[in-house]
């Protein structure tokens, strides 16, 4: 099952792949619609989430927001197709990362203490980490979760490395993020998800969530700054990043 739904994904792709950039995120927020419309798949969860983080917003307004929602997913992951495409040139038309931003990343990383990049699952994820290592010069380890489908997890691999960035599985995470670290590199990680339940809980949209303590514990046991990262896309479908 897990190769059948392989070849399906690789088809799909091939179809992305064939269209020009801007093109392919057209194609994915208009599959988004579909699936939404049509496909309803998950569709009551995101809804029930949505409920009381937005109380005041009447059911055509929550509507609206899932089915955005939808569009963008779909959307990022085509964008994370393309990358098998993208050349150098085409990052830099893209993504736009101020001067100011890469100086001051550049800045932190000459001091020797290394670095953790933070960021979510906020737009083409994917695509700004391979933007973020290549733009700045240095390249990143991405701290990834294996995906269930061996087939897909080796493919999504192959993507997030394309630009000198490396991958680390999180089973085997915390020791070779502290050595990256001590080393003086640069670490990347997503850690917006619900945390363990031994997590630190914290108060979001009106519900305790459980937080992934693991970057603060990285950052004092290492004494590695940490960095936000989060991309806006843009309406021409070019995405503006920044750090904080």
């Amino acid at each position: 099952m897990n190769y059948i739904h392989y070849i399906l994904l690789l088809l799909l792709r091939s179809i992305v792949l064939m269209l020009p950039f801007h093109t392919a995120q057209k194609f994915g927020r208009q599959f988004g619609s579909f699936i939404y419309h049509y496909i309803p798949v998950r569709q009551e969860l995101v809804l029930n989430n949505l409920r009381p983080a937005f109380p005041e917003k009447k059911k055509e307004e929550l509507s609206r927001i899932a089915l955005l929602n939808y569009q963008s997913i779909f959307a990022t992951f085509f964008e994370a197709f393309w990358i098998k495409r993208i050349t150098e040139k085409k990052v830099r038309e893209i993504i736009t990362i101020p001067d100011s931003e890469l100086k001051t990343m550049d800045e932190i990383v000459r001091r020797g203490k290394g670095l953790i990049v933070l960021s979510g699952h906020i737009t083409s994820w994917e695509f700004i980490a391979m933007s973020v290592g290549l733009l700045s010069n240095h390249p990143l380890q991405i701290i990834i979760k294996k995906q269930h489908n061996p087939y897909v997890d080796r493919m999504m691999n192959s993507l997030r490395t394309k630009f000198n960035n490396t991958v680390v599985d999180m089973d085997r995470a915390p020791r070779e993020i502290i050595k990256r670290l001590r080393e003086g590199g640069t670490v990347a990680m997503l850690a917006d998800q619900s945390g363990p339940e031994e997590g630190l809980f914290v108060d979001y949209f009106g519900r305790p969530t459980s937080t992934h303590v693991g970057p603060a514990v990285f950052a004092l046991r290492t004494g590695a700054p940490m960095m936000m990262v989060y991309a806006i896309r843009i309406e021409d479908g070019t995405f503006d990043v920044w750090f904080e």
